[in-house]
């Protein structure tokens, strides 16, 4: 198929690629959260380039609009609004950042991000988050989001920022996952707008998506099941796991491209 004639992924790296986005689908049904962690970087470590937050913005897009749906009566509306507006502002400021960055800052700056949210997981397992209130509670929801909307244009990895701010806003953790998932809807389709209108043109980026959406159809399946036959536990454990390892190979490979 011509589409596919400009696929900017060799065999082998596709199959990878396909395996991470499966194995982050699958998580981020199961768990709200993974694909967004795991895309973007596996993408970084094989395409070398801007074309693959591109990529991810549109695989993590399409996941999310197929699962609001069912979770759109949850949603918490007042944190909601105010992570928008600061998404408004950060998107464009990331998509600008992005335009600086060469690969291997990229990939550094992917891999410290990505750790740093393993690491961001790890605490919240061991203690609570804090709840502010009032005007605190305002302001930094409103930073939040937009430091969320900055890594979404940047590196499409909205969510960990997101979520430390609805847990200090003390939403409950049942309308949490449903507020994020609104939020990437939102914040995903931003990027893409910017990415798409003032970015490269390139239809590898195209066929790229396109021969990852059987991977992400297979995810979506295969995260139904999971969530309903493996503990939430286990998941969040597979998951800082794969972090810290699409962490860590970041960063090496920055650094060897650095010391090359």
């Amino acid at each position: 198929m011509a589409l596919f004639d400009n696929l900017p992924l060799s065999l082998n790296a596709l199959v990878l690629v396909s395996l991470v986005v499966c194995a982050g689908t699958t998580l981020q049904v199961a768990t709200g959260a993974g694909l967004g962690l795991l895309a973007g970087p596996a993408l970084i470590l094989t395409l070398h380039s801007q074309t693959a937050v591109f990529v991810a913005i549109i695989l993590n897009l399409l996941v999310s609009l197929a699962l609001l749906p069912q979770e759109r009566g949850e949603i918490s509306w007042p944190p909601l609004r105010l992570l928008l507006i600061g998404t408004v502002v950060g998107v464009p400021l990331g998509w600008l950042v992005l335009q600086q960055f060469d690969a291997t800052t990229l990939k550094l700056f992917a891999g410290a991000v990505v750790l740093a949210a393993a690491v961001q997981l790890l605490l919240l397992d061991r203690r609570a988050a804090v709840a502010d209130s009032g005007a605190a509670a305002r302001r930094r929801t409103l930073v939040g989001g937009g430091v969320s909307g900055f890594l979404s244009g940047c590196l499409a990895i909205p969510g960990p920022v997101a979520l430390w701010a609805l847990l200090h806003q003390n939403v409950a953790p049942a309308l949490v996952r449903a507020t994020l998932r609104a939020l990437f809807v939102f914040s995903y389709s931003a990027a893409f707008l910017i990415h798409f209108g003032f970015g490269e043109k390139t239809t590898g980026g195209w066929s790229a998506v396109a021969a990852l959406v059987p991977a992400l159809a297979l995810g979506i399946g295969l995260g139904v099941v999971v969530k309903r036959n493996i503990g939430e536990v286990t998941l969040h454990v597979a998951l800082r796991a794969l972090l810290l390892i699409m962490g860590l190979s970041l960063l090496w490979k920055g650094v060897s491209d650095v010391t090359a």
